[in-house]
């Protein structure tokens, strides 16, 4: 019993872990976010159909030691003492290492209402028709068992474990709900690394090992139940799993508290808790404190800081929501089926607006069903839905949420912002879960067409997925332009005027035109597949069409004399076109940014000054020139502005 890392073959390749960096801080917040993330969100898919059915919230206990009740050194030496030579080797990807003699604060993670770890403890290899959740938990990275419905799909997610961790390893103890077996397992993910001159892989194990090194879970009653009480586990023998984080930093910027923990908790799993899925415990030497849907509206009343507040006021729209059994005041139309789904007039009629209008001009609290397709690439259109439920704020705030079967996406944003408006976006309905649960990122934080999951799975795949970015800014740009809209009969009675009737015979006299020559263009915007080009625009207006575009309306037979070239500069701005209000001043960061991939921008006589966001500037050299910017969504129209510029004294063009 002890940890047993592998040699390094002479046909093994160097490879040193990266699929923790899904879970870095930019990703997902920080190391307690992206701890309470991954353990809850496995829990609850892990309940047992029994509980399921019998509406049994899965329940997660969260147990920090704090250094209060840290291990001993000398009794986590029975766990650690032979990892030490690998946690003190040079170049193992360790920052904070700590001391052998010190104390061991530790995190435990329990589960409850849960299947555990089921699957033959001693497979190596995927059999497909047999799924195996202890062979995907503790030796499989980049592979998962989980079907379309799942939280999680990616199967790296496991590594938040020995993230946490400062000797990045973790101890797992799992009670089977098919056969009741209990094992442990312990797992360490270090970087290739070497001792007394060996060279090593990065994964290690934590259990009993096999002649041929294959390492076996731990299933002695004694040594299982000095681990129950080392670590202060609840579980005995219920069904679920266990995990134990050891070293975890309690101070610093990665230092993990109650508090952290408690607001992850609350940030990511508010919806779940709300409809009685599910219950957490969260546990420490100061004290307990139980979240569920009874307890979390007081737990947040009395917490006091800002963000339980904020929080707070979603969670009552939740709970509205939840209270309503699914009653929709208006289902909107769906766009059709056989090509990209987009807002449009067709989808928000004049009978929706005129119900909805009041209630949202009021602030009052709605919930509107909208429909879509799913297009997969190689069957037929699925009808789908999800639900958008809003409330005004009073103010001139604006907070939008979306939940894809329970789990907030935190870092998806709508495609622009609406003021005034507490709004969450809810998908439960299995198609359009799959789809967006396909387009998320392995810390499933946003959703992206560019996942491997994703790419070529559907028709118009972007599409679909900014449509439901898109559901709150387009919902309320509709029924806030019902409210923009003159009525012309609003002071007939009090500013009628009678119009007399035109003399017999007597005409109305023209306007004489006055005909003013307009100065020679020096540039045109062409439109492309996939994005623009700025190009002179031609000695000859009329005639054939340059690179395969129309004559310009009235341009027949008209031509002009060529002018003498002389270099200017052009800013030139792009955004996504939208319903109403200015494209430019509505433009997102999320929507493209001109300096990153998908964009290419290629050019020739001319001199690129500056890149960003979504402008471009530059200084035209040549009068043979050419700028083409390409890789926009080709389910988006696109407005492009572009203005000649002055230059100033040290060359850099102003406008």
């Amino acid at each position: 019993m002890k940890w047993h890392f592998y040699r390094q073959d002479p046909t093994d390749p160097i490879l040193n872990p990266i699929a923790g960096e899904f879970f870095s801080s930019e990703a997902v917040g920080d190391a307690a976010d992206a701890l309470v993330r991954e353990s809850i969100q496995n829990s609850l898919d892990a309940r047992t159909d029994k509980s399921r059915e019998n509406g049994v919230p899965s329940r997660v206990r969260i147990y920090l030691s704090e250094q209060e009740c840290a291990l001993p050194a000398n009794m986590a030496d029975k766990w650690f003492g032979s990892i030490w030579p690998h946690v003190g080797a040079p170049r193992n990807g360790l920052v904070d290492k700590p001391g052998k003699r010190e104390a061991c604060p530790f995190i435990v993670v329990e589960d409850f209402g849960t299947t555990g770890l089921d699957g033959d403890p001693a497979a190596f290899s995927v059999d497909p028709e047999s799924p195996n959740n202890f062979l995907n938990f503790f030796r499989a990275v980049g592979y998962s068992d989980k079907g379309s419905h799942s939280k999680g799909s990616w199967g790296v997610g496991k590594t938040v474990f020995p993230r946490t961790s400062r000797i990045s390893s973790f101890l797992g103890y799992t009670v089977r709900h098919v056969d009741q077996r209990r094992m442990l397992l312990g797992r360490s993910i270090l970087k290739y690394h070497a001792v007394d001159g060996r060279p090593y892989k990065s994964d290690g194990y934590f259990g009993s090992s096999r002649d041929d090194g294959f390492v076996l879970p731990i299933e002695e009653k004694e040594v299982l139940a000095e681990f129950r009480e080392d670590f202060r586990l609840e579980r005995d023998r219920e069904s679920g799993l266990s995990v134990v984080v050891p070293w975890y930093s309690t101070t610093g910027d990665n230092g993990i508290t109650t508090n952290a923990m408690l607001r992850a908790v609350v940030s990511g799993f508010f919806y779940p808790m709300l409809v009685g899925d599910l219950v957490v415990d969260l546990e420490s030497p100061s004290g307990s404190t139980r979240l569920d849907a009874a307890t979390l509206p007081n737990v947040l009343k009395n917490h006091g800081e800002a963000w339980a507040t904020e929080k707070l006021a979603v969670i009552e729209l939740a709970r509205w929501w939840h209270e309503q059994s699914g009653a929709f005041d208006v289902v909107l139309n769906a766009p059709a089926p056989d090509r990209a789904q987009k807002w449009g007039p067709d989808v928000v009629s004049p009978e929706m607006i005129r119900k909805l209008a009041p209630v949202a001009s009021a602030g009052e609290r709605f919930a509107v069903k909208v429909p879509l397709h799913v297009l997969p690439r190689e069957s037929e259109a699925v009808d789908t839905h999800f639900a958008v439920v809003c409330e005004g704020t009073g103010d001139d705030t604006a907070t939008v949420m979306f939940l894809r079967d329970g789990l907030i996406i935190s870092d998806v944003r709508p495609t622009k912002r609406t003021r005034g408006v507490r709004a969450i976006v809810i998908v439960e309905d299995d198609p359009l879960a799959g789809f967006l649960r396909d387009a998320e990122t392995p810390a499933h934080t946003e959703w992206t067409s560019a996942t491997a999951n994703f790419r070529n799975k559907y028709k118009f795949g972007p599409g679909g997925i900014e449509y439901v970015r898109a559901s709150v800014p387009e919902l309320f740009s509709a029924l806030r332009a019902a409210d923009t809209q003159p009525d012309q009969n609003i002071t007939l009675d009090h500013f009628f005027i009678e119009r007399e009737d035109p003399s017999p015979g007597r005409r109305r006299r023209k306007k004489k035109k006055v005909q003013v020559e307009s100065k020679p263009r020096r540039f045109r915007i062409n439109p492309l597949e996939g994005g623009f080009s700025v190009r002179p625009p031609g000695v000859a207006v009329g005639g054939e069409p340059e690179n395969g575009e129309p004559p310009e309306e009235g341009s027949e037979n008209r031509t002009r004399e060529p002018e003498e070239f002389r270099q200017f500069a052009l800013r030139i701005r792009a955004a996504y076109d939208i319903r109403s209000g200015s494209p430019l001043t509505n433009y997102s960061p999320f929507d493209f940014d001109i300096t990153k991939r998908p964009i290419t921008i290629d050019h020739e006589g001319v001199e690129i000054r500056r890149q960003e966001a979504n402008q471009i500037i530059a200084v035209v050299l040549q009068p043979d020139f050419h700028i083409s910017v390409r890789g926009f969504d080709h389910n988006r129209d696109l407005f492009v502005d572009a203005r000649i510029m002055k230059e100033r004294d040290d060359d850099d063009p102003q406008t």
